[in-house]
């Protein structure tokens, strides 16, 4: 009986795909019989026309960039109290005071209303248009 050398999930693949965009096709090919599949480095090779450690190298690298993304998210969520997720937003200078203080509300229970009412950006009035008197 044949050894199942699977290592990642279809969907952990399709995660890690964007971090191996120059990496040929046909490498490509074999790490994904190999790590998703679970063909040996050999059975990986052959079907993509490269040795096997050719194989183990490419998956040593998908690997390793796998890592790095795993790295990156638990960076990304460090300190993020639980239930909560962080939010990166890009808004208009005027309003980013409103934003903090809208988010320093909600995580300390204090009513939104009355946190931030006071500071909301005023909007500009309306200009009347001045239509031209009739010519003539």
């Amino acid at each position: 009986m044949a050894r199942s050398y699977k290592r990642m999930t279809d969907l952990e693949w399709q995660q890690v795909l964007p971090l191996l965009h120059r990496m040929k096709e046909t490498r490509l090919q074999a790490a994904y019989d190999h790590l998703v599949r679970g063909h040996s480095l050999a059975v990986a090779g052959e079907r993509a026309g490269m040795t096997r450690q050719n194989v183990h190298d490419v998956v040593t690298r998908v690997l390793e960039r796998q890592l790095r993304l795993a790295e990156s998210e638990s960076a990304l969520h460090a300190g993020v109290r639980r239930g909560w997720l962080r939010l990166t937003l890009d808004v208009p200078r005027p309003v980013v005071k409103y934003v903090q203080r809208f988010a320093a509300a909600v995580a300390h229970g204090v009513p939104v209303a009355t946190a931030v009412e006071a500071h909301a950006p005023k909007r500009p009035k309306r200009r009347k248009t001045v239509k031209p008197a009739a010519l003539g």
